[in-house]
């Protein structure tokens, strides 16, 4: 679901306003504390001081109101375990791509994990495939950890096309399989395979 934007913020605002208003004037002219229709003689239309006052007042409340209400969309996005730096118009992905990405992340973590090999001390190569491997595994948690963010936001401002393209740039500094295997596991579990493909 969208968040509004201001524009459609101020624009209720000044619906409920001029509802307000119109409510309590008729009011008003019930309890005969005024005559509409005198009024309506003096202060006739467009360009009148009191249509510009009213008007006025209108556009300044809904303008000086409209941070007001956004903030309270901010406070309900972080109740509600949204994105609390999301005030902007943004919109969730659908729940089964939330799950995919969920997925993703869990098997990367479990694959960061059994990573683990044990370095021998007196073997220069087995330093230096040590040291591959921490910058891999250095590489991975920056692409991803992004994406375990965004999951507690329930994926709210999250930008697929950017996680896409951060897993393509590490598929071109460690090789272009990494990538591709990340792709199949997402592409896999929304297609109903959720074991994992590694």
């Amino acid at each position: 679901m969208n968040k509004p934007t201001d524009e459609e913020i101020r624009n209720t605002l000044v619906g409920i306003i001029s509802d307000g208003f119109n409510c309590s004037m008729l009011a008003l002219e019930k309890e005969g504390a005024i005559d509409r229709t005198e009024m309506n003689k003096r202060y006739r239309g467009i360009g009148s001081k009191y249509y510009d006052l009213v008007t006025d007042q209108m556009v300044y409340t809904a303008r000086y109101a409209t941070p007001a209400i956004r903030q309270l969309f901010h406070e309900a996005a972080q109740t509600l375990g949204g994105n609390p730096d999301s005030l902007g118009n943004t919109t969730r992905i659908e729940t089964q791509r939330q799950e995919a990405y969920r997925h993703l992340l869990y098997t990367v973590l479990c694959h960061l994990r059994s990573g683990h090999c044990d370095t021998v001390w007196w073997n220069p190569v087995s330093w230096w495939r040590r040291a591959s491997d921490l910058r891999l595994c250095r590489d991975v948690a920056d692409c991803f950890h992004n994406l375990a963010l965004f999951s507690v936001w329930n994926f709210e401002g999250f930008e697929e096309a950017r996680f896409w393209h951060d897993i393509d740039r590490l598929g071109q500094a460690h090789g272009a399989y990494l990538a591709e295997r990340y792709r199949r596991i997402f592409d896999g579990y929304l297609s109903g395979h959720s074991a994992p493909v590694w």
